[in-house]
């Protein structure tokens, strides 16, 4: 099983669908993070990435990426790479490759 670390996030918060009893993890758009461990993310020619999000605002942001470096050690820009994201104009963005 991979298990994840996470950081500044409250759980059991109401999840999709609504009427439903899932739940789901809130993050607060500028210091809750889920960390995965290493997945082999280049080694697969196949991936599958799911996600439930809702917005309360337009606010840009990533929501998964990938990295070589853990979180917390990330300098710049270039040591991240978002797979999916809220762009500026509060569209959804994936740019798979």
């Amino acid at each position: 099983m991979d298990n994840a670390t996470y950081s500044n996030m409250p759980l059991s918060q109401a999840g999709p669908p609504a009427g439903s009893t899932s739940t789901a993890a809130g993050f607060n758009g500028t210091s809750s993070y889920v960390q995965l461990p290493d997945l082999g993310l280049g080694s697969f020619s196949s991936q599958t990435m799911s996600l439930w999000v809702k917005t309360a605002t337009a606010t840009a942001g990533v929501l998964f990426s990938s990295s070589d470096m853990p979180v917390q050690a990330m300098a710049t820009e270039g040591d991240l790479t978002p797979s999916s994201y809220v762009g500026t104009d509060g569209k959804l963005k994936g740019p798979f490759w």
